[in-house]
């Protein structure tokens, strides 16, 4: 591990030798100027801290006997106090549906609900039945510092609009899983506190070599180290740069400024049961795990032999490559397209044929933190997927395209970075899993496990088995809306959710049109239209951002201004996306537009689909465009800036405020018609 943070370092040291980030670092260590920076005597104090610090890390890891390495193995091993699991045995739960522990959680959370419920819409509580309560899922997506502050501020708009307390699943991909770890764990629960969090220590990137006095210095190098060095002893996997990701990143944001209150128990995802006491959703944390068909994965270890013909021929007789989206809650982990879930305690052990086979400590938040955004370990068709829209307009793209495509099956199974590998707890469960699950899946010892936004980076997936009638999206992607919007609609397919809402986004005309027998590996292309989508959307986002001003200049009071669209019709079917945008699925007539911007009690209570509320990242409060200043892969921000995203989030979401209130309410009564008419007829 060593080794690699001496990698991690010199990416560090090309990193800042740039005029603009040295500027920005002028308060740090590294000097007001890159004159400074690049100074002789700078760059020999710099060069001896680093040395000083590698050497001391390198002496910690080393194994010897006194060392920080023995401590941590020893108590993986011995210390129940710290690693209660190790005394409980785990065995593989076949099946699909929805654990004990959570259906016990959901029964609290329901209770907790009725109220908040009753005074959101603006009824008697005497009125609400448990059994009429809507099952409310955010679903929040990937995109780095910048998804995971968005969705921090998305949540406190929620909470001050009182929606967060009827929301029951929160799912996260990539940064707005960091989000919601910390909510759950430094945080305790407290948004405000996270928020506070999140401003004050993304000051300093984790690059930074002041940073590195955390993994040099007690108490903090103990705390940070013990997730991969407890990996590497139970050899659960080798130790990977993802690994090394994920402990950096953990360095920023799971150790408090207090470190009085720095506490082991915040990097086990099973210790946020204690927050699950019904007052706050279930978090769910979404990676995917990447199928690689038998034969394929044969071929790649061999010779590739034979003539251009014969290769063609062995590709069209491939199965394709396919996704499996694994979930982690603090009760369980576990993949609905396997079939088969384990204790969030016993991640971390070996299992055979569904039994573990030694007891383990439980991994470590910091490596997971790392597996929940490793985009960089997608494929090589994915990496092309994410450059292909800057590429349209060049000369010959046509050509090129065409070139590529010929190798889209050697591409969609090459990954340049690897991802992280845990203990396989579905190793000898062969034929007791769902069909079409390769064989190979069970005989290995690892799995790799990766960032899910390489499939779809809004985690729709798990609410679909949940049976939300109701889902916010929010969209801090950088990505194409229309994408998602279409992989969403083909997962709902795949789930059997036929009242899934058709979204006929601009563009999305020309994208691959998704089928009820689509092939459960097909990969969905980019819309030929990205560009101009794009565009539209920008040029969408520009004029509500300036009718918001003409708003908030007209009337200084409603810092939250709502939106009006007009409706959808046959030549427009869907008007330009704003901060609140409303679709209400229906099974029996998808002629007819799920678009309602403007709920219609009478309209949604006559369609029998779930509600998508989808609240996109969009520009404000002085922030023209928030993916070009907050790019997925900068980690340094100021305080300000970090208060300027969070307030347009809040904005964003409160702006739809009273449209989503109007959608609950609607589909409150239409689940309370729906059992009263069954009752009756009973």
């Amino acid at each position: 591990m060593a080794g690699l943070l001496v990698g991690a370092i010199g990416i560090s040291r090309s990193r800042y030798a740039t005029k603009s980030n040295c500027e920005e670092k002028k308060d740090s260590s590294y000097g007001s100027t890159i004159q400074d920076w690049l100074s002789i005597d700078s760059m020999k104090t710099q060069f001896t801290s680093l040395s000083s610090r590698l050497s001391q890390i390198s002496s910690e890891l080393s194994g010897d006997p006194n060392s920080l390495f023995q401590e941590i193995v020893e108590e993986s091993i011995n210390d129940q106090k710290l690693n209660p699991e190790l005394s409980w045995r785990a065995s593989v739960r076949i099946g699909s549906d929805i654990g004990f522990c959570e259906k016990g959680f959901m029964r609290e959370r329901k209770h907790f609900m009725r109220r908040a419920l009753a005074s959101l819409i603006d009824v008697d509580e005497r009125e609400i039945d448990e059994r009429d309560i809507p099952v409310v899922g955010i679903a929040a997506s990937g995109g780095g510092y910048r998804a995971m502050t968005s969705t921090t501020g998305c949540l406190l708009g929620a909470r001050q609009s009182g929606i967060l307390d009827v929301v029951s699943y929160i799912s996260g991909i990539s940064g707005s899983c960091w989000a919601l770890a910390g909510w759950y764990s430094v945080a305790g629960g407290n948004l405000l506190d996270l928020s506070n969090h999140i401003k004050s220590r993304i000051t300093t990137p984790f690059l930074d070599l002041e940073n590195f006095q955390l993994f040099t210095d007690a108490p903090t190098n103990k705390y940070l180290l013990a997730g991969p060095v407890a990996k590497l002893a139970s050899k659960g996997g080798t130790t990977s740069l993802v690994d090394v990701y994920g402990t950096l990143v953990s360095s920023r944001l799971y150790v408090p400024n207090d470190l009085s209150r720095l506490d082991p128990h915040h990097l086990k995802l099973s210790n946020q049961r204690h927050l699950l006491d019904g007052s706050l959703p279930l978090p769910i944390y979404c990676a995917i795990y990447h199928q690689v068909p038998d034969q394929i994965q044969r071929t790649n270890d061999s010779d590739n032999a034979g003539s251009s013909s014969e290769k063609v021929a062995r590709d069209q007789s491939f199965i394709s490559p396919s996704y499996h989206w694994y979930e982690m809650t603090p009760y369980e982990v576990g993949s609905q397209d396997v079939g088969a879930f384990i204790p969030t305690w016993a991640l971390g052990r070996a299992f055979e044929n569904g039994r573990d086979v030694k007891a383990r400590p439980e991994i470590s938040l910091s490596i997971l933190s790392g597996i929940f955004a490793s985009a960089f370990t997608a494929t090589l068709a994915h990496y092309y997927q994410e450059v292909k829209p800057g590429l349209v307009m060049l000369p010959f793209f046509k050509a090129f395209d065409a070139y590529v495509s010929t190798f889209e099956s050697d591409l969609s199974v090459l990954h340049p970075f690897p991802p992280a590998e845990l203990p396989n707890f579905l190793r000898g469960l062969n034929g007791q899993l769902k069909p079409g699950i390769s064989a190979a899946v069970t005989e290995r010892e690892t799995l790799g496990f990766m960032d899910a936004g390489a499939d779809l980076n809004i985690p729709y997936v798990p609410l679909y088995r949940r049976g939300c009638d109701v889902i916010i999206s929010l969209d801090a992607s950088a990505d194409s809306q229309d994408v998602w919007f279409s992989k969403a609609e083909t997962y709902a397919q795949r789930c059997g959710l036929d009242t899934w809402p058709i979204v006929k986004y601009p563009g999305s005309s020309e994208s691959a049109p998704a089928t009820e027998h689509a092939d459960h590996d097909a990969e969905i292309p980019l819309d030929k239209s990205e560009v101009a989508v794009k565009k539209s959307r920008v040029q969408a986002f520009s004029q509500l951002e300036n009718e918001d001003q003409k708003s908030s200049d007209g009337d200084e009071a409603n810092p939250f201004p709502a939106e009006t669209k007009g409706a959808p019709d046959s030549a427009n079917p869907e008007p330009p996306l704003g901060r609140c945008n409303i679709w209400v699925g229906d099974s029996s007539n998808k002629e007819i537009s799920a678009r309602m911007d403007e709920p219609n009690e009478e309209m949604i209570r006559s369609r029998d689909g779930p509600a998508l509320i989808y609240i996109p990242l969009a520009p404000g409060n002085g922030l023209d465009d928030p993916a070009k200043v907050w790019s997925t892969w900068r980690f340094d921000y100021k305080e300000e800036e970090t208060e300027q995203l969070l307030k347009l989030s809040e904005m964003n979401f409160r702006s739809g405020e009273q449209q989503m209130k109007a959608v609950l309410k609607a589909i409150w009564k239409r689940k309370r018609d729906k059992r009263l008419r069954m009752n009756s007829e009973s």
